[in-house]
This record gives C-alpha cells, structure tokens and sequence, in this order.
C-alpha cells in the first residue's frame, strides 16, 4: 500500500473579501491593489482563499453572448491577477458575479461546493437586483459567501430590508448541517447594499468628508439603524467604518459627484460566525482590514476590501487526496481511499471507498476504475469523483 503524506494544514485560513460595483464597464485598471496584491507581496502573508463580488457588470444582449463563446472580461482579469490561484467556481445573475479562487494546496479540501441565486428586481421577476451565493466546506468548516445588490435610492430602505429577508427566505442548499445561508459555520455578505445616510444635508457631508470625521455620518447610516433595530443584518457583525464614503464619485476622475448624489456607504463587507457550532471547540474569526480603495476611477463606486483569519480543522484532512491521490490510487496500486467526511474536528473514521488497482493501462484504449462501498454507505446524487491533470489549477472538469 502506497503511502501519500500531506501537509498538515495551518490551524487559521485567510479569506479575503472584495466587492465592487463596476457600472457596466469592463476591466480597465490594474486590479491587484484591490485585491491586496501590491508590492512588495509577503507571500506568507497572503491569503488562503479570495471571495470576488460584482455588481452592475454588463448585462447587454451582445454581452452574454459573447460569453458563450469567451469568458466573462471581469473573471478573466481576476485570473490574471491570481494566476498563482486556483479558480474554484463563480455564479452570474444578470450584472451579478461572484467568484472564489484558493490556492492550490487547498483545492483537496474542498466539498460541498454549492451555488444558488435569488432575484428581487420588480418583485422577484427580474434579475437587475437581487443574491447570488457560493457555500463550500473548507477544512470540515462550512463557509458561505453572498454578494448582493440591494434596491437603489435613499428612499428605499424598506424594499433592502425586505430584499435581504427575500434572500435569507429563499435560499437553501443540499447540506445536512448547513441548509440556509445563516447556519454556516462562517457567513460572509457583502456587495452593494446601497443604504444611504439620513438626516445629513449635502453641506454637512462635505464638511465631514473635508475632515475626515464619519462618526456622525455613521451614527446616521441606513443599515447601522436597521441593524440595531434588527430588520435586516442584524445577525451580522460589521468592522469600523474608517474610510469616506464609497459612492458617488465622478468617472475616470478623482472626486465625488455632488450634483445628482448624497455621498454613501454603499458598498459593505459584513461577517458572522456561530462560535459554539461544536461541542469539543470553539470557531473564531479575526477581522484585520476593512479598507476602500480611492486610487480607482472608472466607475462612480469604489472597491471596498476585508481581511478575516478563521480557525479551521489543522486535522481534518479526510479525503485530502481526493485530486492527485486519486491519479496515485490508480496508478501506484492503493487499495483504500478515504472518501469519509467528518464534521469539523471529529475523528477520522475508517474508508468507506475502496479502489481496486489497475493491473494495465493502454495508450488510447478506453478503461475502467473498480471501486466498491461499505454497506452501510449511502451514495447520493451530488457524490462524483473528479479526474484532474496533475498541474490542474482549476476545479472544473476537464
């Protein structure tokens, strides 16, 4: 029997959120500044995984179809500023994106990687506004990410507040431990959730921007209010808001618009966790940046950025071959591979898939892989096994 040895992951992992409302432009600026990838990198330093929202990408006829042919402008430029990353997967609704990307070494862990959308533009019929969602397990840890664009104008602060409750209404997920997007072990929403600020004229905004003062601004914040009077988001914990408002800021130029636009913060990164989902441990979250990015330009909305630390399973390494050791099972004749899914920080178990070795493979001939099951392992319609090339860098098959 072949012995594969792994490495024992890091107790914490890393996650980087960024969201952006792009206007309906494609990628002109450099993107790695937003993405917390300007020199000098400390590659120790850098993040584990990276949850990327859009907002407003262009939805034009002649734009979706040319994405059957091409990718999408807005992935292909995060690819290109992760290329040492390895995309997971990515979900569109209309002028919505969000997309995670890891790096290599964690692609193994991964499972359970799921995704779902909900429209709330004109009462759920279209797509304009509304929440798309990527929830995975990392580590034995199940995470959930949602980027939403909420009901614009600062009137509208009842139709966000009912549009959050829409999204956490409706979207449900095939896990046993983690049906909906608030019984995860983390939750991430962010993007833009357009609440504006009452009760300040345009004069006091300027005023407080000038000098840099946001507290009484913030006290005033549309989604500061509902938070505290629990009507939506509640349930979520948000760092300190020490940078100027994200929105609204004049096109390829430097300055906001005062002409038409209250100054807001729009665009959010807001977090939650359930400390004691476990009983033999205590989850955790550390947030360490919350930062704009007003170096950018081409859209009237800045890119706004959190950094968090999470505690994950430094033991849950269960099925952690389930790419490569895959390809060592076949060809190096293992007999076990271990397919077994304990919840975080439970004691591995014994295999429940069994391959048997191949003898022989020819060069351009069609084969088969044998495996077999304990009795008592129940297949599922979302169980499959993935064949990736060695220097894969991608979860999608191919």
């Amino acid at each position: 029997m072949c012995r594969v040895e792994m490495p024992v992951p890091d107790p914490s992992s890393r996650v980087y959120i960024m969201t952006w409302n792009v206007v309906c432009r494609g990628p002109i600026e450099d993107l790695r500044c937003a993405l917390g990838l300007e020199p000098p990198v400390i590659p120790e330093a850098l993040p584990d995984m990276y949850a990327i929202g859009f907002q407003e990408v262009s939805a034009r006829p002649q734009h979706l179809l040319s994405q059957a042919f091409f990718e999408e402008p807005w992935i292909q430029a995060i690819r290109n500023a992760l290329h040492k990353y390895s995309y997971v997967k990515h979900v569109r609704l209309q002028g919505l994106i969000l997309a995670i990307f890891t790096k290599r070494e964690h692609l193994i862990q991964l499972r359970g990687i799921q995704s779902t959308y909900t429209r709330t533009g004109l009462g759920g019929v279209w797509g304009n506004k509304g929440g798309v969602t990527i929830r995975l397990c990392v580590y034995g840890c199940s995470m959930c990410f949602v980027n939403s664009h909420l009901a614009a104008h600062e009137s509208e602060t009842f139709q966000r507040i009912c549009e959050y409750n829409t999204i956490i209404e409706k979207q449900r997920f095939v896990d046993s431990q983690a049906t909906n997007i608030l019984t995860h072990d983390y939750t991430f929403w962010f993007g833009d959730l357009n609440f504006r600020v009452d009760d300040c004229t345009m004069e006091e905004m300027k005023a407080s921007i000038e000098n840099n003062t946001y507290e009484q601004m913030l006290q005033k914040d549309q989604l500061n209010r509902v938070r505290n009077k629990g009507e939506a988001f509640h349930e979520f914990t948000e760092q300190e808001i020490t940078f100027p408002p994200t929105y609204k800021f004049q096109i390829d130029r430097m300055g906001y618009n005062f002409s038409h636009r209250k100054p807001a913060w729009t665009d959010r990164v807001l977090f939650r966790y359930t400390k004691n989902a476990y009983e033999n441990v205590t989850l955790d979250l550390k947030p360490h940046q919350y930062v704009s990015h007003d170096l950018y330009i081409q859209s009237d909305h800045k890119p706004v950025s959190a950094f968090f630390t999470l505690k994950v399973n430094p033991r849950h390494t269960g099925l952690g071959v389930i790419g490569a050791c895959l390809v060592a099972a076949l060809f190096l004749g293992v007999q076990h591979f271990c397919l077994h899914l304990p919840q975080v920080f439970a004691k591995p178990e014994q295999p429940i898939i069994h391959f048997i070795p191949v003898e022989t493979w020819i060069i351009n001939q069609d084969s088969f892989a044998w495996y077999y099951t304990t009795s008592d392992t129940e297949l599922k319609s979302w169980d499959w096994i993935g064949l990736y090339r060695a220097s894969g860098n991608s979860l999608c098959l191919r």
